[in-house]
């Protein structure tokens, strides 16, 4: 199994924490965000890990890399993005990897800007179970919450999503989605048909239309989730995992 961490955006809403350095290299309680994120990945057997960055962070994920030891093989592609404007976005960066990778299996994709409390084990385990693709849902339990800002699952019998809204003006449910998905081979065919149809490539509007075309299920997630989405969600995220490391 693969697992792509998908770092490749520059993190502008943090500057001037991003000019220099990736989003995912940044440390909270001390640690780098990405290693976070690796530990948790290490949860799944037989497992190897790719990042996809961009062009400017490049140097900047291989020299992380160089001393980080970890016992999965880890590799940094590079995009080609030079900046903000020309970002190739979650979907067209996951599509760029699972090409240039040449890869036929079964993939975990996960963003890598946010820290997640949850048994990763857990959910490989569920899709094993299921054998068949899954994301992770998890109940704020608030209309407001999830109103304009997040993606809304409807589940259905045995958890399989029935509907995906992106950012809706009115949710049908409180159930949110993030960017952490295990997805079987059959995901390669179906992101080239995304995206011959469709600009966005935002990973929410391809859940979306991805429903619509084979099976996904839900797992409800066990565990906090922290985004990093700008400097005051970064400096309130640091202060938990900090007062938690004591």
């Amino acid at each position: 199994m693969k697992a792509i961490i998908l770092a490749g955006g520059y993190g502008t809403r943090l500057y001037p924490l991003t000019e220099n350095q990736p989003k995912s290299l940044l440390k909270i309680a001390g640690k780098p965000i990405i290693e976070s994120i690796i530990e948790k990945i290490n949860e799944i057997p037989d497992i190897e890990i790719l990042i996809v960055s961009n062009h400017k962070f490049f140097d900047n994920f291989n020299k992380w890399n160089e001393n980080f030891k970890n016992k999965a093989p880890i590799k940094i592609i590079d995009d080609g993005s030079t900046n903000n404007e020309n970002r190739l976005e979650s979907i067209r960066d996951l599509m760029f990897a699972i090409e240039n990778e040449d890869i036929n299996e079964d993939i975990l994709v996960i963003a890598g800007d946010n820290l997640i409390e949850f048994s990763l084990k857990e959910f490989y385990d569920n899709f094993k179970k299921l054998d068949k693709s899954l994301l992770t849902v998890y109940d704020v339990y608030d209309i407001e919450k999830v109103r304009k800002k997040h993606g809304v699952v409807l589940l259905g019998e045995n958890n399989k999503v029935i509907e995906f809204q992106e950012k809706p003006e009115e949710p049908k449910s409180t159930m949110k989605s993030i960017c952490c998905y295990l997805f079987k081979p059959e995901i390669r065919e179906l992101l080239k048909e995304y995206l011959k149809e469709n600009n966005s490539s935002a990973t929410g509007f391809f859940i979306e239309w991805l429903i619509k075309r084979t099976e996904i299920f839900g797992f409800k997630i066990k565990g906090n989730i922290y985004g990093i989405g700008d400097v005051e969600s970064y400096e309130e995220t640091n202060r938990i995992f900090s007062q938690k490391s004591y």
